[in-house]
């Protein structure tokens, strides 16, 4: 880099007003073309943090913030926790039914919705009842029991309470929930 630049002449300045001029003669030792620009700048000092204070408060200016009166959010008391669901979201009668109308997946669904609008008072339960349906699907072809059946709908649907409970959940929160739920009835059964 040293070698790119080269100076002519070296002009020895006395005078006060010539201290303020910048170098001339400057010439480059490779063919390239070069913009020199004749306005001059002054150099800034470069912050990448910006520095702004502020003592204002949000519900000063504007009010509290106001949340929609949505039936989801006050819906549930509690935060549920991990717990044990065998019987307790489908009992025993509950799984008779599903074996016996195993084969009717329009029975089946329409069950859950039923059993889920008595539950949660949620008029949509169409993708729950087919993630139910699924997990039941899966438990019959793999021959599970009917206490396993039950315990494998129930994790379903209270990680479903669950992520009803607080409209600002997060995936991880709600995963961790189901894993935490999943380990509990492995070590516990």
């Amino acid at each position: 880099m040293s070698n790119q630049f080269t100076i002519k002449d070296h002009i020895e300045i006395n005078d006060q007003k010539e201290q303020l001029k910048p170098i001339i003669n400057i010439k480059r030792s490779t063919l390239s073309e070069y913009a020199i620009s004749h306005i001059r700048t002054i150099s800034r000092k470069i912050c990448s943090e910006i520095q702004i204070v502020s003592d204002v408060n949000y519900d000063d200016l504007c009010g509290p913030w106001i949340y929609p009166k949505n039936p989801l959010y006050s819906q549930y008391n509690d935060i549920p926790c991990p717990s044990l669901c065998i019987w307790k979201y489908f009992t025993e009668e509950d799984i008779t039914y599903l074996k016996k109308n195993q084969e009717n997946k329009n029975m089946i669904i329409s069950f859950f919705e039923n059993k889920l609008l008595n539950e949660t008072t949620v008029k949509n339960n169409t993708v729950v009842s087919n993630v139910l349906w699924e997990f039941f699907k899966f438990a019959r072809l793999n021959l599970f029991t009917e206490k396993s059946i039950s315990a494998c709908l129930g994790i379903v649907y209270l990680t479903h309470l669950f992520f009803l409970s607080h409209p600002w959940l997060t995936i991880q929160e709600v995963y961790q929930f189901f894993n935490k739920t999943i380990l509990l009835h492995v070590v516990l059964i």
